[in-house]
């Protein structure tokens, strides 16, 4: 099994970054595979321009064992995408 550097206590909490350098200046955001159980089985950093690109970057990071993943920006969970195509709420076609 992966660490990827989580903390076993309080994995779902906030894990500061290192410092960023004064050149950095792309919004940055922690996105968690979650396993079937809720569970955190991994977490990687994404620096995308906007919440929009992350969700697309986090997004693509699913995997057969990872039903969900939550982005979050800071201490703030921003985003909770599901993985399974077949899980997402189906749109009604316009007339």
């Amino acid at each position: 099994m992966r660490s990827h550097g989580l903390q076993a206590a309080g994995a779902r909490g906030y894990i500061p970054r290192p410092s960023p350098t004064s050149r950095e200046t792309v919004p940055t955001y922690r996105a968690y595979l979650l396993d079937p159980a809720g569970k955190i089985r991994w977490g990687e950093w994404i620096e995308a321009a906007d919440q929009a690109e992350a969700e697309k970057l986090a997004h693509a990071m699913c995997d057969a064992g990872t039903p969900t993943v939550e982005l979050w920006r800071g201490a703030e969970r921003v985003a909770e995408l599901p993985c399974d195509t077949t899980e997402r709420p189906k749109r009604r076609a316009r007339r």
